[in-house]
């Protein structure tokens, strides 16, 4: 009988006070790279109005490929001390306006909502 009450004491408090569960969805960030004309463009956009371009030197020389690499970390790296990490990519090609990119990268950033 003990055990009875217990068991009614119990499924009534779950009846009366039920654990909600609530997700959020997550934060996300669109980063565009189109490469083309010795010249790298980043179009970085997300919620709240965030929308930026950034854009650096590209090509094939020693000077141009570490101007290209410490473009990309800082892109890259202020992404990550926001707290977004990448979640996945797809490519392409296309011509924008007069100039034709020979790459076109898509890279979607995410952060996780705080539980």
């Amino acid at each position: 009988m003990k055990k009875l009450f217990w068991l009614c004491a119990c499924l009534l408090a779950l009846l009366v006070n039920p654990v909600t569960c609530s997700a959020q969805s997550p934060d996300i960030v669109v980063v565009r790279i189109a490469d083309a004309g010795g010249k790298v463009r980043c179009a970085i956009t997300g919620a709240k109005g965030r929308s930026e371009v950034v854009e650096f030197d590209s090509g094939a020389s020693e000077k141009s490929l570490t101007a290209a690499g410490q473009g990309y970390y800082n892109v890259f790296d202020k992404l990550y001390q926001e707290g977004y990490s990448l979640q996945s990519t797809f490519t392409g090609q296309g011509i924008i306006g007069s100039n034709v990119y020979t790459s076109l990268i898509t890279l979607l950033f995410v952060k996780n909502p705080k539980p």
